[in-house]
């Protein structure tokens, strides 16, 4: 099982159009969620701002520097965690999971059908925050095939129950 840990325009920007979608018809606000947009401060859509961030600020190569610590930590931490929570739940772990940083959303999200998670990278050096979001997104990713239903709090709930009894086996429960 690898991991592979990418910046990728194309990711970001799928997944803004998902957060706008998401921020515009008022689903984050009835999750309780509050994520970064754009600002669209001298810009006529959040896609052209997105555009211009990425162009204009350090955010990638800041995010490029981090590549290495996340990638080792997802080949050691993450697999661990990722083979124990699939033998929990008595499915076959993935071959590859696909990790993309991202500047802007909720602070995570997966997708089943590319194997994916996206991660929203802001603070650098907050391993805390990215262990933590990508161990949470890997839950919903692995127990999505069994678990999942559509109402979003709930699988939530699920989510941070199963990832806390994986992390306290672990003994990692403190550590992310």
């Amino acid at each position: 099982m690898l991991f592979n840990i990418a910046i990728d325009k194309k990711e970001i920007l799928l997944d803004l159009e998902l957060t706008i979608y998401n921020h515009t018809n008022g689903n984050y606000k009835k999750w309780g969620l509050n994520p970064i947009l754009p600002d669209l401060k001298n810009h006529k859509n959040y896609i052209d701002s997105a555009n211009f961030f990425l162009l204009d600020s350090d955010w990638s190569k800041k995010t490029t520097a981090i590549i290495p610590e996340i990638k080792s930590w997802c080949n050691s931490k993450g697999k661990e965690y990722t083979l124990l929570l699939c033998k929990k739940l008595n499915i076959q772990p993935p071959k590859l999971i696909n990790v993309f940083l991202i500047p802007f959303g909720p602070g995570g999200s997966y997708y089943p059908d590319g194997n994916a998670i996206r991660v929203r990278i802001r603070q650098h050096h907050n391993t805390k925050w990215w262990q933590h979001v990508i161990v949470h997104e890997i839950t919903h990713l692995i127990n999505f095939y069994i678990n999942e239903n559509s109402d979003h709090n709930q699988n939530e709930k699920n989510t941070n129950i199963l990832m806390e009894d994986v992390l306290k086996e672990l003994q990692m429960e403190n550590s992310i």
